[in-house]
Parts: structure tokens; C-alpha cells; sequence
């Protein structure tokens, strides 16, 4: 008997032996690529070094029930639990649901009252409905580039729970099934947003949720029709739907879907990051039908701001709550008035900035002009532009006594000095040719 105690890990590790590590995947690999007879295959949920499954195959292993997601959903609501101070329900009732990987989100570390290794969120569908698990760091990084692709299907072991009023798991494994049926595709994915809505819509459902310390939450998915404005970003886009706009948020390569001046069915989920208005992309629908198409924004409705009131456009950090004046500016088209500056840092270089006065003088550093109320330029074209002033609109018109009439959208606010400092993205095609 003890012989057969003392061979039973051995005869297991032996057999495991030729399994690889899931971090052997190259970060961008299309699974899809993927062999599913690889004994390299670094979804093999037979792996016992996965990262993701920090389980011993050697020890007795947990019970978890099997569930549909709007079963899991529909218990993970009804619970019933005294929250911890951050408003975190983490229960006792093991569950396992597989789904298809249809997002993955940030929560900015530890703000939800859960530790750091579980600041990231993945959004998980099967052909019932959809549900958040908080996963950690370690699994992050293994399916970050994963969601939405036609194998991403996953079995999730954990326990029911609620972060911040949001049903959801939090998980314990996280397991790529190889070749596992399509029990979930686009159709259906569409099918859990019964009706189009507008952005003024999204914004006041938004506005509804209960946000971590950092300004963060998502909640439903929801759908809108928008005309595709700018890239703000690599992983940001501006979207108006005629009369309001929102920024779309997804990975570094999601403006490759889009036409700048094209109008979509974009389908998201919706909620705040960093106490502004966000939209998380998972899907979209070209639309092309003239009479669908989305208008411009009438440029005479859109209100004036000046940089000494963007100045009083702030939110307080670790505070769980809305910051109405913060969130109603956040990602909305304003027309700005004034004039052209710039500071310079040998750190930085000379960057951009826009001021309610004219001045002669060059700000010497980013306190010094932050000091001054100057508000920063997002455009990257409009930073660190020596040796590339060709390529910037505003320079032409840099500590010149003419005054600019452009249209700005408010990017966020970041800390400098201890104070919350505007920077917002100039709309290129706002920008007039100097001299004309």
C-alpha cells in the first residue's frame, strides 16, 4: 500500500511530462494557428504548469458545478452577502461555466477591494447570456490577445460573487478548450442587446453603475449607430451619433475596423474608466444604407469652453463616486477660442498648448504652464514636434497674436503637481490653414 502511494505522483508526473507551459504562447498569436494535436499546444488543459490552473493533479481536486451562464448570472444576483468595504461579494459556491472569450478589461489594481493579481476582468458568453470573471495578471497575460476569435473558448472554475453590484466569478482556473463547439457566434453575441440605443442613453445607464475608487465599472452590453470621428489613440476612437459622442475603447489594433467619416452598428459594453464615459468594443456592422447614415454634428451647437474652465474640470481620486461635472465634459466636442503656446522640456521636447491669452514667452516646463492654466495637446502630431513642424497644424500659428477657432474634445485629466490637468485631443479638420 505505501508503494502505491509513493508511485501514484510519479506515474502521474511522468505521464504529464510531455505537456508545455501555456506561457510557451507568443503574445499575438492567432489561435487559429494553433494545432490541436501539438503536445506543445499551449492551450492543453491537461497542462499542470498552466499558470492559470494553480491546482496540484496530485492532490484531491475541488467540486465545482456545472452551470449555463444565465444560471451562474441569475445565482451570482440573488446573492445574498454582507459586501466587504470596497462593495465585494465573494461567496462560497463553486461553480464551472465554458464559454467563448468575448472581452477583457482593466480595473486599475486594487481599487475594487480585490488584490492586484486580479485587476483584470474577462467577459465570457456561451449561447445563454454573458457574465464578467475576474481573472489575475498571470491569465491576463496569456489571453490578452485571445477575445473574439472563433476557438477562444474557455472553461472557468470559481466561486459566485458580485464586484460592486455586478454579477460575476471570480476564478480559480482559467482553461482553453481546443476545438470546443461554436456555441456562440457574432449572431448570437448581437443577440444580447435587444434594441439600439443612443449615446445619451449609454451615458445615463452608465451613470447608474457604482464605480470602484478608481472611477472604474462595466456593465451591460448595449449597442449604438455612430459615425466614426478620429483616433484618438492607438486603443481610442471617437465616435458621434449626431448629436453626442463617446470613446470607443479596445485593443492597440481597433481602428483597423474602421473608416474614419463611415457610420457603424458598434456593440460594447458599457460603463466608465477613470470617471469618463467609455464604450468596451467587442463587435460592429458596417452600415451603408444613405438614409441610415449618421449626420454631422451641427457645429453651431456646439457650446464654447475656455482652458481656465476646463481647469475646474476634475475629479478626487480613491473615491467611489460620480463626478458628474468630470464624466459630462469627458469625451464631448467643445469649441475652444484662444491661442497658441507651447512649453519645452529636454525630457519632453516642445509640445503644444492651447491658452485663453496671448503671450510672447514660451512656458518653461509643465508646471510652469499648468501654473498658467495652458491646457495640453493629445494629437501626437502636436508633441515633441521639433524637426516635425511640418506635420503639426497648430505650429503655424505658435505665439503668433492670432486668435484660433477650433473644436477639441476633452481626452482626460492627469495629475501634475497634485492637481488634475486637462489635455484634450485637437479635431485636425477644426484647424484652420494659417493665413487663410
Amino acid at each position: 500500500m505505501y508503494m502505491k502511494r509513493f508511485l501514484l505522483p510519479i506515474l502521474l508526473a511522468l505521464s504529464l511530462c510531455g505537456c508545455a507551459n501555456i506561457n510557451n504562447t507568443n503574445p499575438g498569436d492567432d489561435p487559429s494557428d494553433v494545432d490541436p494535436t501539438d503536445p506543445t499546444d499551449p492551450s492543453d488543459p491537461s497542462d499542470p504548469t498552466d499558470p492559470t490552473d494553480p491546482s496540484d493533479p496530485s492532490e484531491p481536486q475541488d467540486t465545482y458545478t456545472k452551470l449555463k451562464i444565465n444560471i451562474a448570472k441569475e445565482k451570482a444576483s440573488n446573492l445574498d452577502l454582507t459586501p466587504n468595504s470596497a462593495g465585494i461579494i465573494i461567496s462560497t459556491e463553486k461553480v464551472e461555466i465554458t464559454g467563448r472569450l468575448i472581452g477583457i478589461y482593466d480595473t486599475i489594481g486594487t481599487a475594487g477591494g480585490l488584490k492586484d493579481d486580479y485587476a483584470y476582468k474577462a467577459l465570457i458568453a456561451d449561447e445563454t447570456d454573458y457574465i464578467y470573471v475576474t481573472i489575475p495578471d498571470a491569465t491576463y497575460k496569456n489571453i490578452k490577445d485571445y477575445a473574439m476569435k472563433d476557438n477562444s473558448y474557455y472553461k472557468v472554475e470559481g466561486v459566485l460573487s458580485k464586484w460592486i453590484n455586478e454579477p460575476g466569478i471570480k476564478s480559480s482556473t482559467f482553461t482553453r478548450v481546443v476545438n470546443h463547439e461554436d456555441i456562440c457566434d457574432i449572431s448570437i453575441i448581437k443577440g444580447f442587446v435587444k434594441e439600439s440605443s443612443s449615446i445619451e442613453e449609454i451615458k445615463t445607464y452608465s451613470k447608474s453603475l457604482s464605480l470602484n475608487q478608481k472611477g472604474v465599472q462595466y456593465g451591460k452590453m448595449m449597442s449604438f449607430k455612430g459615425k466614426y470621428l478620429e483616433k484618438m489613440d492607438d486603443s481610442v476612437l471617437l465616435f458621434s451619433d449626431g448629436k453626442d459622442t463617446i470613446k470607443l475603447h479596445g485593443s492597440n489594433k481597433v481602428g483597423n475596423n474602421f473608416t474614419i467619416g463611415n457610420t457603424y452598428q458598434i456593440y460594447g459594453t458599457a460603463g466608465l474608466y477613470k470617471f469618463y464615459f467609455s464604450f468596451e468594443y467587442i463587435t460592429h456592422d458596417v452600415i451603408t444604407s444613405e438614409e441610415e447614415l449618421v449626420n454631422d454634428i451641427d457645429i453651431n451647437s456646439i457650446p464654447y469652453i475656455t482652458a481656465t474652465d476646463l481647469y475646474k474640470i476634475s475629479y478626487t481620486n480613491d473615491q467611489a463616486k460620480h463626478f458628474d461635472n468630470y464624466e459630462n465634459i469627458s469625451g464631448t466636442l467643445r469649441r475652444f477660442k484662444g491661442y497658441v503656446n507651447s512649453y519645452f522640456e529636454a525630457s519632453y521636447g516642445e509640445d503644444m498648448l492651447l491658452v485663453d491669452t496671448y503671450s510672447s514667452n514660451e512656458f518653461s516646463g509643465q508646471i510652469n504652464a499648468a501654473t498658467n492654466k495652458a491646457v495640453f495637446v493629445k494629437n501626437d502630431n502636436e508633441n515633441n514636434i521639433k524637426g516635425n513642424q511640418n506635420y503639426s497644424k497648430l505650429f503655424p500659428y505658435l505665439r503668433k497674436q492670432t486668435e484660433i477657432d477650433i473644436i477639441i474634445c476633452y481626452y482626460e485629466g492627469f495629475k501634475l503637481n497634485g492637481s488634475i490637468t486637462p489635455k484634450v485631443y485637437v479635431i485636425p479638420s477644426s484647424v484652420p490653414t494659417f493665413g487663410e
